[in-house]
């Protein structure tokens, strides 16, 4: 069991605000980022951090829009490659040549991206619960990117400018459903 850590609260600055984090033992250790997954925060390392080596220093952030740290400004597209040039910012902060990477979920597809587009900088990869699960025809991808994460973006944009939350009947927001997540029998099996 690892002895008592230091444990400093840090805010890392970037243009559209702060990311929030937090440290865990000597700045002089090898670093390991860790970053959790979608809609969570950098607690999700609290109960696995205790059982690790004290002989690393672990930096765990909280990604933009989620725990402490800002929000994106509207416009941003919140993407893999966004969220990874995201933890780049962070390495750059720390001016790391090398470090290991821990992540959850969400934070293991960024650490796949960020290990594939900096081998050299990502001397360990260590991914809980995460797989890259999308598989576009290389004739469709263009149609993909625009549909799914352009026209999808512009249209969230239009919306949260409106002043009234938009209300749906059943019928519309079972066929919203549908289309978005599930077959009409999955759906209403639950």
């Amino acid at each position: 069991m690892p002895k008592s850590r230091k444990v400093l609260d840090i805010s890392i600055p970037v243009p559209w605000g702060v990311i929030a984090g937090k440290t865990f033992g000597e700045k002089k250790d090898t670093p390991v980022l860790c970053v959790h997954g979608r809609n969570d925060n950098l607690e999700t390392f609290s109960q696995l951090l205790p059982l690790l080596s004290d002989s690393h220093y672990y930096v765990c952030i909280d990604l933009p829009g989620h725990g402490k740290s800002t929000h994106a400004d509207k416009g941003y597209i919140l993407d893999l490659i966004w969220y990874t040039m995201t933890v780049k910012r962070i390495v750059d902060y720390f001016n790391w040549s090398k470090l290991f990477y821990m992540g959850h979920s969400l934070g293991g597809q960024i650490g796949f991206f960020l290990s594939a587009l900096y081998p050299e900088l990502v001397m360990k990869l260590v991914v809980i619960d995460s797989f890259i699960y999308t598989h576009v025809p290389t004739a469709e991808f263009a149609r993909a990117v625009r549909d799914n994460l352009f026209e999808s973006t512009l249209k969230l944009e239009k919306r949260s400018g409106l002043d009234e939350a938009p209300t749906y009947s059943f019928n519309e927001f079972l066929q919203k459903m549908i289309q978005t997540r599930m077959t009409e029998e999955k759906l209403l099996e639950k």
